[in-house]
C-alpha cells in the first residue's frame, strides 16, 4: 500500500519522472542528473516537493494518516513561498545594514571617551590666501572649539593641506591638549607620515616637522574621507568671512548646522 501510494503521489507531482528521456532509471540517478543540469529555482522546487512526499510518507507509516496529493503539493508550494519571502527579508536587512555601514564610513566618527578628535582642512580663498578650519570635538560629538586660520601662500593644495596640519599641531601644543587624534583628508600627507617616507623639498620638510611634533605631543594623524571631514571643510571656507576666529560656543550658523548633522547621526546609531 505504501509503495503504491508513494508512487502515485510522485507521478502526480509536477516533477513527473520521464524515464524515457533520461539515462537513469532510478530516483538517485534522476536527482543527480537534475543537480547537474537544473538551475537554483528548479532545484528549490524539486527539494520542497521531495521533502513533502517524504513527510507525507512518514505520516502514513507512523500516524496512519493519508494526506491528499493536492494538500501535499499545496504545503510544498507554501514552504517554498515562505522560504523565498524570508530570504528576501534577510537580503533586504543585509542590504540595509551594508548601506548603514557604508553611510557610517562616510560620516564623522567619534573618538574614544578618553580622546579628542581634531578635524582639519584647507580651502583656497581666492585672494592669495588659504583658509584652515579646525574642529575639536569630544566623543559625544560636542565641539570643544572651532577655529579659522588664514595664511598667505602661493602653494598647491597638497602643500596647503600640509601647512594646515602643521598649524593644527602648533595649535594643539599652544593649548596644551592631550590624547588628540587629528583627521585630515590629505591622503598624501597622512601616507607620508605613516610610512615616514617624505617628498623632497619644502613639502618633505613640513612633513618631517609634523612627525617630530606628533611624536613629542603623542598625537595621532589619520586619513578620513572628505565626507567624514565635511565640518572642517566648511569651517575652512568660512575663514574667508571670519578669519582667525575661535568659537567655544555661539558657532556660526553654517558650521553649527554641520556639527548638528554629525551629532544627529551618532544619536541614531
Amino acid at each position: 500500500m505504501e509503495c503504491d501510494w508513494a508512487q502515485r503521489m510522485w507521478f502526480a507531482s509536477p516533477l513527473k519522472l520521464k524515464l524515457h528521456n533520461l539515462d537513469h532509471f532510478d530516483f538517485i540517478g534522476w536527482l543527480a542528473d537534475n543537480l547537474r543540469n537544473k538551475d537554483i529555482k528548479s532545484m528549490e522546487m524539486i527539494s520542497v516537493i521531495i521533502y513533502g512526499i517524504w513527510n507525507a510518507r512518514n505520516l502514513l507509516i507512523f500516524q496512519n494518516k493519508i494526506l491528499p496529493i493536492n494538500e501535499v503539493l499545496s504545503r510544498s508550494l507554501q514552504s517554498i513561498s515562505s522560504y523565498q519571502t524570508r530570504n528576501l527579508k534577510l537580503s533586504s536587512k543585509s542590504s540595509n545594514a551594508s548601506s548603514r555601514s557604508d553611510h557610517c564610513d562616510n560620516c564623522w566618527k567619534p573618538p574614544a571617551e578618553s580622546d579628542l578628535k581634531l578635524n582639519v582642512d584647507a580651502h583656497r580663498l581666492g585672494d592669495g590666501r588659504w583658509g584652515f578650519g579646525f574642529v575639536l570635538r569630544r566623543s559625544d560629538g560636542r565641539p570643544v572649539v572651532v577655529t579659522t586660520r588664514t595664511v598667505y601662500a602661493t602653494v598647491d593644495p597638497c602643500m596647503a593641506e600640509a601647512l594646515g596640519i602643521q598649524a593644527t599641531l602648533d595649535w594643539v601644543q599652544a593649548n596644551g591638549w592631550n590624547n588628540v587624534i587629528i583627521e585630515s583628508d590629505a591622503k598624501t600627507m597622512v601616507d607620508s607620515n605613516n610610512t615616514q617616507i617624505f617628498h623632497r623639498g619644502y613639502l618633505g620638510k613640513v612633513g618631517k616637522d609634523c612627525l617630530r611634533k606628533m611624536e613629542s605631543l603623542r598625537v595621532t594623524l589619520r586619513w578620513v574621507r572628505r565626507s567624514g571631514n565635511w565640518t572642517a571643510h566648511e569651517t575652512a571656507k568660512w575663514a574667508e568671512i571670519e578669519p582667525n576666529k575661535d568659537w567655544s560656543c555661539n558657532f556660526p550658523t553654517p558650521i553649527f548646522k554641520h556639527i548638528q548633522n554629525d551629532m544627529s547621526f551618532l544619536i541614531n546609531q
